[in-house]
């Protein structure tokens, strides 16, 4: 099963997200802004990040640069 790496602070949208993923048979992560991704990616794999751009801490942009920033996560797909 595939897992997707939800970043979103508003709840109802994550909420929303993530069960539109689930529905369609893949496993979903949620964070509630780009430092919590970034724990989460430390930690866990993951074949897609979905994110929000404006975030409290770590926005989108921000997660985006730390991400490509590393090289175990290149290939990663990233979407806004």
């Amino acid at each position: 099963m595939k897992t997707i790496l939800c970043v979103e602070d508003a709840d109802t949208s994550r909420d929303i997200t993530s069960l539109f993923w689930q529905q369609g048979g893949f496993r979903v992560l949620e964070a509630e802004d780009g430092q919590d991704a970034l724990n989460i990616l430390h930690s866990r794999h993951v074949d897609l990040i979905l994110t929000d751009i404006m975030m409290p801490n770590l926005d989108g942009w921000g997660l985006y640069r730390e991400i490509r920033g590393e090289k175990s996560f290149n290939l990663t797909p990233f979407v806004f």
